[in-house]
């Protein structure tokens, strides 16, 4: 698990946060993710959806999925993120091949 601050109280660091993402062999896995309804996550998502308006040159090669792990690594979503282990939402793992789940 990963989060900002290591001097911050287990109540600061739930108090804090906002998203519960993971991430696969692909990047951020956003089929699956936690998020607190509040003016942050509001924001989030109308930033998602208008990231390719104003950063038209972004390279989103899964364009929502990108969109939104471009802006959470970003000032001001970055700091109300948890980066969980994908186990934590996905029971499955990488297989030898593309079919295998």
């Amino acid at each position: 698990m990963q989060h900002n601050n290591g001097s911050d109280t287990q109540q600061d660091i739930a108090d804090n946060t906002y998203l519960l993402a993971t991430k696969d062999w692909n990047g951020l896995n956003n089929g699956v993710f936690l998020v607190r309804i509040n003016r942050w996550s509001i924001d989030l998502f109308s930033a998602i959806l208008a990231l390719r308006h104003y950063w038209p040159d972004a390279d989103l090669p899964f364009t929502e999925q990108s969109a939104m792990e471009l802006l959470l690594h970003e000032a001001p979503f970055n700091e109300n993120v948890i980066w969980v282990p994908h186990w934590w939402f996905n029971a499955y793992g990488r297989g030898k091949d593309k079919e295998d789940f």
